[in-house]
């Protein structure tokens, strides 16, 4: 037994309408409430318009060079660390790999959270001058329209996600220098490499949410 709620739907499939049953249990520690189903009948191009508008508002999806850009990013601070403040590396090493891997996957969520954040912004500024290159002859209205919001989604996803990794990697390696070479500077070299790495990636995680 679980508090909270829970929803639970089925979708029925007909020739032209599409049937959603509904049932909601909501549970507590000393009673369960049930509400009745509720019926919603709806045409296909509705159901296909749904879709689409949950697929515009979600967040972006994972973007393949968030994490080789994560790696690279944090791997600068192992040669930070290696080469201006002397680590050893032998010593050191399971310490690097780990503390790398997991800056790198932090960053890699920022990058995400971020990009999500700006995308609307940037399709909604790129929008015009991308409806300006799109011909309208021998398309209709409606499909120029497609043809632009396309067009608008992918420049502005390219947008936001470098945006998203320039301004995520200033903030991290300006707070890995600053704690590193200020905040830890009197503290062992490799615990300075593990607070100033996670400190820094953590910061920028809790700022991109």
């Amino acid at each position: 037994e679980t508090r909270g709620s829970n929803l639970l739907a089925t979708t029925f499939k007909s020739k032209d309408h599409f049937c959603t049953t509904e049932l909601i249990v909501v549970t507590s520690t000393d009673r369960i409430k049930l509400i009745m189903p509720r019926h919603n009948i709806f045409k296909k191009e509705d159901y296909d318009m749904l879709l689409e508008a949950s697929k515009d508002a979600s967040p972006s999806q994972s973007n393949g060079l968030f994490p080789v850009m994560g790696g690279i990013t944090s791997l600068l601070t192992v040669y930070l660390f290696v080469f201006i403040q002397h680590v050893d590396v032998e010593s050191n090493a399971i310490i690097l790999v780990a503390v790398s891997v997991v800056a790198a996957w932090m960053l890699s969520r920022s990058y995400e959270q971020v990009a999500a954040q700006k995308k609307p912004h940037f399709e909604k500024a790129v929008t015009p001058g991308v409806a300006e290159t799109v011909d309208s002859k021998d398309v209709s209205k409606e499909q120029r329209s497609e043809i632009i919001h396309k067009k608008a989604q992918k420049v502005a996803s390219e947008q936001a996600s470098a945006y998203a990794m320039v301004s995520s990697n200033v903030l991290f390696l300006g707070i890995v220098v600053f704690l590193s070479f200020v905040m830890f500077i009197n503290l062992s070299i490799p615990l300075n490499f593990v607070l100033s790495v996670l400190s820094a990636a953590g910061v920028v995680l809790l700022h991109s949410s």
